[in-house]
């Protein structure tokens, strides 16, 4: 997380979506995120959801499971993304206005000498 934030600083970047990003895209988080997208999918295909077969384990195991088995994670993916961007969206549209405003608010500006 300090390497993704030194490098926001340096590109300039947002060190709130450097942090973020190592949240969710670590070893720890990419698993369980992984199972979810698969049981929506499998949910959202009509599939019965059972305990994931041992070829799973690996991603060669997980390309031999064929079609039914990626398609139905990309469907959880496409699903938990939009239902993920869409609440992000509209959380973040109050907080922006109000962070606009409060920024835009004279009292808020620093005397200039």
């Amino acid at each position: 997380m300090l390497t993704a934030v030194v490098t926001a600083a340096v590109l300039r970047g947002s060190k709130v979506a450097a942090i973020a990003g190592t949240w969710l895209g670590n070893p720890l988080t990419t698993l369980p995120l992984t199972a979810l997208n698969f049981h929506v999918g499998q949910t959202l295909l009509g599939r019965t959801w059972t305990a994931p077969p041992s070829e799973l384990y690996t991603v060669d195991g997980f390309l031999q499971l064929g079609g039914a088995a990626i398609g139905a994670y990309l469907a959880g993916c496409l699903t938990t993304g939009l239902v993920g961007g869409l609440a992000s969206y509209l959380l973040g549209i109050p907080i922006a206005a109000f962070l606009q405003e409060r920024a835009s608010n004279p009292r808020n500006k620093k005397r200039v000498k």
